[in-house]
């Protein structure tokens, strides 16, 4: 059975309350396919590298990579003594795994999802007075970068798509050149259906319609 992983963030999760996401769309439509969805809520560029690293050592067949927001970041929750980082170590909202090290969250809203789990008002006021975002745009093009570069040197099919990175929503500045990777980009960015009036914390969209366009859109990039 060939094995397909999904690597991002929020909109990339499934959410049961709310029917089924593009990803279980897609595993609806390619039973035959083993579908592994590492994507976690609140995910940074740099966890989701983290995650397609995995996905690569896994030796997978197909891989979907999501790219997110230049306003996440990871922080510690207990010293665990890794000597390596590795995608495991972060607490996914969905789970209730004591042993995790790391979160990943928005430093806008950090009290969103993770309010009893670290001193999400210390994280806001870290952001509002320590943080240059110029700074943190720029070097999350580089997170993202590696990682297209990582996954386009690995030989795999694939396909991708820059999601919430320098999105539209918040930022006038589309200056960032991906061109490398044009081939493998998702016309459809499910950032830009996202629906603010649906304040939870999984995938953000309830258009079956919408969902099915981007299930078709991957699986025609896969050529599955």
């Amino acid at each position: 059975m060939k094995t397909l992983f999904v690597c991002g963030d929020s909109f990339c999760t499934s959410d049961s309350e709310h029917g089924p996401n593009w990803i279980d769309q897609l595993s609806k439509r390619y039973p035959a396919l083993k579908i592994i969805n590492l994507s976690t809520v609140g995910a940074s560029n740099y966890l989701i590298y983290l995650q397609v690293k995995h996905a690569l050592l896994q030796d997978c067949d197909y891989l979907i990579y999501n790219a997110t927001s230049s306003i996440r970041q990871e922080f510690a929750l207990r010293e665990d003594h890794a000597a390596i980082d590795d995608y495991s170590r972060y607490l996914d909202i969905r789970s209730n795994n004591d042993r995790a090290a790391m979160i990943s969250t928005s430093l806008l809203t950090p009290d969103r999802y993770w309010k009893n789990k670290f001193k999400s008002d210390l994280v806001k006021q870290f952001f509002k007075e320590c943080c240059d975002l110029p700074n943190l745009i720029e070097k999350n093009y580089i997170y993202i970068m590696h990682t297209l570069n990582l996954i386009e040197t690995s030989k795999i099919t694939w396909a991708w798509s820059q999601g919430g990175f320098e999105h539209k929503m918040f930022s006038t500045n589309s200056n960032w050149d991906f061109s490398a990777y044009k081939a493998q980009e998702s016309k459809i960015n499910l950032w830009d259906h996202y629906d603010s009036k649906q304040p939870r914390p999984y995938y953000h969209i309830e258009d079956q319609k919408i969902l099915a366009s981007v299930c078709e859109e991957y699986a025609g990039i896969l050529q599955l």
